[in-house]
């Protein structure tokens, strides 16, 4: 029997019986913690020390000046360094930078600036350790790097990927300054649609019944992909449901004119997404994420290309 101690965690902790049974058996009371507010406190400190000594011993082993690159994806903090020209990555923080209301409103850039510093002096570090960094385009932290630290700004992939893929398809908060109006409508319409098919009793049903017949284990929660997926499905099972309980079929769905143009999106996103994914991993080196953005542009983003179905993976094109 596994007893669930902690379901909150990204990797489920659980305790089986016969462990608490060797435990009895095998460890002395003498040995036994008791797990209160102060001994956690004191293991969270004892291993947050260890693992800021053992990264400060990396890093001064490989005390490379002025070729690191802070790299703030996210508001998590990380170090680039090199040893023989070979990529090590370290992470040194997961903190989130939150800062209260009353210390950024002078302007985010002296408290960011402050958390930088403290954190590198953590790990034996200066800013004159510090090449660059790869963060978004936010006009006052820009300015901070490159004024108040004297780093090297350079686009984070993710930020910038996400920054332009926003500005093509019209993703903004006012329609009047949208570059694209024919997909800031489409936009509205989708999120007008997903709204009512989740408060729409009937439709409601209709999804969760669908992906039950598919597959008893899937998930009812509304995904726009799921929706291109099974789009035919969809209106099939609308009608049979109908006929079954000799009712009116449903009207057409609502974005029944639009599936061409939800295909093609889906065709331009994926391979970005890929992109993304990639950028951030362990492997990625600037290089070959380079060569990712130009073979995007050359293929996926080349006008003069057909774009191909994601899901048949296959031609013809859409």
């Amino acid at each position: 029997m596994l007893r669930e101690v902690n379901n909150n965690l990204p990797v489920r902790i659980g305790e089986y019986e016969e462990s608490e049974l060797l435990s009895a058996l095998t460890r002395k009371d003498e040995f036994r913690t008791t797990v209160n507010t102060s001994s956690v406190m004191r293991a969270v400190a004892e291993l947050y020390h260890s693992g800021v000594t053992a990264v400060s011993k990396f890093l001064a082993e490989n005390n490379n000046t002025g070729r690191g690159i802070i790299r703030n994806e996210c508001r998590f903090p990380g170090f680039e360094d090199t040893r023989n020209f070979t990529y090590q990555s370290i992470l040194l923080g997961t903190r989130h930078f939150n800062p209260r209301y009353v210390e950024i409103n002078g302007g985010i850039r002296e408290p960011f600036r402050r958390w930088i510093v403290a954190l590198l002096r953590d790990f034996g570090l200066t800013v004159k350790d510090v090449f660059g960094a790869t963060i978004d385009k936010g006009p006052d932290v820009k300015r901070m790097l490159e004024s108040d630290l004297s780093l090297r700004w350079e686009w984070c992939i993710p930020h910038r990927t996400n920054a332009s893929t926003k500005t093509a398809f019209g993703i903004t908060p006012q329609r009047s300054s949208s570059k694209n109006l024919g997909i800031t409508d489409l936009i509205s319409r989708i999120s007008k649609t997903i709204y009512a098919v989740r408060s729409n009793e009937k439709l409601g049903l209709l999804f969760a019944e669908l992906c039950t017949m598919l597959d008893p284990n899937a998930t009812t929660k509304l995904l726009n992909i799921v929706i291109i997926a099974l789009w035919s499905s969809g209106e099939f099972l609308g009608i049979e449901k109908a006929l079954r309980e000799r009712k009116m079929p449903p009207d057409n769905f609502p974005l029944v004119e639009e599936r061409q143009t939800l295909l093609q999106m889906y065709a331009l996103l994926e391979p970005i997404t890929v992109i993304n994914t990639h950028s951030q991993s362990e492997s990625a080196n600037q290089p070959e994420v380079l060569g990712l953005l130009n073979k995007l542009r050359r293929t996926v983003l080349d006008e003069t290309q057909q774009l191909l179905d994601c899901f048949r993976k296959r031609s013809p094109p859409i």
